[in-house]
């Protein structure tokens, strides 16, 4: 995995034009983590907020399916149309 102080960068998600948001694993105090945090643009470059959360790595499956029954909800719902959930 990575150092202690280093996270490894996964993915960027576009939030808005200020802001994105950040995948990447990490460890802390001897736990593996996944870290989804929102960066935001301070004009000069983009720096980590507080906005996020991190969490224990053996929890990703959980975390996973969670947001797969809540992709599957919002197209039951009509939030979300199936062509976007394909295009994923």
């Amino acid at each position: 995995m990575t150092s202690k102080n280093t996270a490894q960068h996964i993915a960027t998600i576009p939030k808005n034009q200020r802001e994105e948001i950040r995948i990447g694993l990490s460890e802390f105090m001897g736990f593996n983590l996944i870290d989804i945090r929102v960066w935001a643009h301070d004009g000069a470059k983009h720096v980590p907020s507080k906005k996020g959360l991190s969490v224990r790595l053996e929890r990703i499956s959980e975390l996973m399916e969670a947001l797969k029954e809540a992709e599957a909800v919002a197209v039951k719902n009509g939030l979300l149309s199936e062509v976007q959930e394909a295009a994923q």
